[in-house]
């Protein structure tokens, strides 16, 4: 792993990183203008124009309308209600968690094995066909995804700074665990897996088991 001062956004500033990120940009609008409306979104839709919030959660709960936890739902409901329902509109923040994919994906490689691979992992995420078509869809797979590559890296640098008393890590480490786990069910075994990480870290570090409890009730909270 680099050093803490290598892990900064001025990685973002390198040319062929920047050059990569407004490539997969492109792509992506082309993409939410080219695709055709698929039944999956139109479910999405379905659940986003609901009446109210509480249709959302009544709609989990029951598994009426849907398998799926609320996040996603509720985030294209207020989406919706402030810019509108046309295709392209509910597109738009799929189209945002792909970009920030991007660069968080190249932040994490860079952490990892240095610039060549941050520079790669953002070139690969800008132009692969299936990060570019779940970042052009109205569903929460764009979501979950980002949530995922947020979450590791937010531990991987809590432990490559050794910082396990940073509180400001802490509580962002415990909202996107909540938020991915209610993004989708699949998100729970990725928040369960950094968290489990996470644990292991704090006992070779702390010594004691006492300390688990904070991040145990990460998962349990999620």
């Amino acid at each position: 792993m680099t050093e803490e001062k290598d892990s900064d956004f001025s990685f973002l500033n390198d040319r062929v990183v920047k050059v990569a990120i407004i490539t997969g940009i492109i792509l992506r609008i082309y993409e939410s203008f080219t695709e055709e409306v698929e039944p999956d979104e139109m479910h999405q839709w379905y659940l986003a124009i609901s009446p109210d919030i509480n249709s959302i959660f009544s709609d989990f709960v029951s598994n009426s309308g849907t398998p799926h936890p609320s996040a996603s739902f509720i985030l294209m409901w207020f989406w919706g209600a402030l810019f509108g329902h046309s295709v392209i509109i509910m597109r738009i923040p799929s189209i945002i968690f792909g970009i920030l994919t991007m660069i968080f994906c190249g932040l994490l490689a860079k952490d990892w094995f240095g610039d060549n691979a941050g520079r790669h992992a953002v070139i690969m995420t800008a132009v692969i066909s299936d990060f570019i078509r779940i970042s052009a869809q109205a569903r929460m797979y764009s979501m979950m995804v980002f949530l995922v590559v947020l979450l590791i890296w937010l531990v991987n640098r809590r432990i490559a700074n050794h910082d396990v008393k940073g509180r400001l890590n802490f509580a962002m480490i415990v909202i996107v665990s909540i938020l991915l786990s209610q993004t989708h069910y699949f998100g729970t075994m990725a928040a369960f897996g950094a968290i489990f990480i996470g644990v292991l870290y704090r006992r070779s570090v702390l010594g004691h088991i006492v300390s688990d409890f904070y991040w145990i009730m990460i998962f349990l909270i999620s």
